[in-house]
């Protein structure tokens, strides 16, 4: 028997059908799946000021978001009263407003009741290394991508 292995398109297979999970379970709420990442992130990571989380947001490549993807989404975010310090009406820190808060709490229940699904039944040890793994990928390709850039290559 030979051994299964990790390749790049395992790992965006799964990203691709984790992310067309994620647009179902929201497709009736009026957020989109790029909207509740942003929102999960800031929940998650606390206060930016506005210039670090756009530079943030651009650098999370599977959001697929330029300069001005983040700003108009932002910006969207913040006409829709979910998140408060951003220009022009205010200068920072970018945090969720208590609508905010709110909806990404409701957001994120029927999100984590998927989830559950989604993964019951795995075993937990094996999500633990799949975590681990995963972690490992992402530091890796993080850092030749650096590399390779200084380089030229």
């Amino acid at each position: 028997m030979t051994n299964a292995t990790l390749t790049g398109q395992d790992i965006a297979e799964a990203q691709g059908a984790v992310r067309g999970l994620l647009d179902n379970v929201l497709a009736t709420t009026g957020t989109t799946a790029t909207e509740y990442v942003v929102l999960r992130v800031i929940s998650a990571r606390g206060e930016f000021a506005p210039a670090a989380l756009t530079e943030f947001l651009q650098g999370q490549r599977q959001l697929d978001l330029d300069e001005i993807g983040v700003l108009d989404l932002l910006g969207g975010l913040a006409e829709k009263d979910l998140i408060t310090g951003w220009p022009p009406r205010a200068s920072g820190p970018v945090r969720l407003s208590a609508t905010g808060a709110a909806e990404f709490a409701a957001l994120n229940d029927k999100v984590a009741a998927v989830t559950a699904r989604l993964y019951g039944g795995m075993d937990g040890a094996e999500l633990t290394t799949a975590h681990r793994v995963l972690r490992a990928v992402i530091e890796r390709a993080t850092e030749l991508r650096h590399q390779l850039s200084d380089t030229g290559h």
